[in-house]
């Protein structure tokens, strides 16, 4: 794959969630060239419309190996982190497993949360010996691949292959469609519980609502702004107003990213660049879109088909990649 300049990828994510502290004293900006330089890369990524959950060599971490096989240059801007709350409210659900039909994963940062409340709130040992038993006979709808293998390590030994419910599209509308076609039948004759980030977008809870599909909704994590944010951006705005041989791309994983990103950085320069904006999903499709639109900027957002690094790459490749070999023959 050649183009006449070289494509550097943004990745507008949340910092790891392993070694935070770490990523802030050192060097945020965590980059990967052509694949060479794996000793900066410990980021941990998010896929669409929440956070990073997973660990060093999940799916998410694919992100920056894919396109560094490409020879992509790839660039983490760790944009979020997150504290969590409500976890003995959260711990008082998870003890009543009998009043749930199953738990709703949008993330893979819901799932560490629960593992944040067994280990911070359960002094008997009741996950251990009880509750992870009941819990995986339950039904687990999952949002993403890298959301589906974090839910299996944590039942982990028991196998939740049969157990695990998804959309037909990796994002929360794909999923809440399932879920009301799930409480037509009727299979949900009991509330789900539901984890989410404070800051969540509300298309998955408006849509069951709407249906009528019952979820006991539990606040167990927010996503606040790197406090290294902006002097990372601030590198990152002098590279985009200075690089003349490179195709520039931003890619965002999140609304809230897309929020604290433009508290930061400049959208003109944008514009004025020429750069290109990928959304990882819908959700976050729709707050770009809106951002743009209500400043009067015309802007394309393209999106992934789904939040993995394969449907990543086939965005560049078909969208930027092969435009720019064609604009260049």
């Amino acid at each position: 794959m050649s183009t006449s300049k070289r494509l550097k990828v943004y990745l507008m994510k949340a910092a790891p969630e392993t070694d935070q502290a770490l990523t802030v004293k050192n060097d945020p900006l965590q980059q990967v060239v052509g694949g060479n330089d794996k000793e900066q890369h410990q980021a941990e990524i998010q896929a669409e419309g929440h956070n990073s959950g997973a660990k060093p060599g999940d799916n998410e971490d694919r992100f920056i190996t894919e396109l560094s096989l490409l020879k992509i240059e790839a660039t983490l801007v760790p944009v979020l982190t997150f504290e969590y709350c409500n976890l003995s409210v959260l711990w008082q659900h998870l003890q009543n497993p009998a009043q749930h039909a199953g738990i709703i994963f949008s993330s893979p940062r819901c799932i560490s949360s629960i593992t944040e409340a067994v280990t911070t709130c359960d002094m008997d040992n009741h996950w251990n010996t009880t509750l992870r038993q009941e819990w995986s006979l339950k039904y687990l709808y999952c949002i993403g691949p890298s959301t589906i293998a974090k839910a299996k390590q944590m039942f982990a030994p028991i196998n939740v292959d049969s157990q695990i419910v998804t959309g037909h599209e990796s994002h929360a509308e794909s999923l809440a469609d399932k879920m009301i076609e799930d409480n037509s039948q009727p299979i949900l004759t009991l509330p789900l519980l539901y984890p989410c980030s404070a800051l969540r977008r509300d298309v998955l809870q408006k849509k069951l609502a709407n249906a009528n599909v019952k979820f006991n909704q539990c606040i167990v994590y927010d996503s606040v702004m790197n406090p290294c944010l902006k002097s990372v951006l601030e590198k990152v705005s002098r590279e985009l107003k200075t690089e003349r041989d490179s195709t520039s791309v931003l890619c965002f994983f999140s609304p809230s990213g897309v929020k604290y990103v433009f508290q930061q950085l400049d959208v003109n320069i944008l514009v004025n660049n020429l750069i290109h904006v990928v959304a990882i999903g819908p959700t976050t499709k729709s707050a770009l879109d809106d951002f743009f639109s209500s400043r009067g900027i015309s802007i394309t957002v393209l999106q992934c088909k789904d939040p993995t690094p394969n449907s990543l790459v086939d965005v560049l490749q078909s969208h930027i990649i092969r435009k720019e070999n064609d604009g260049h023959r």
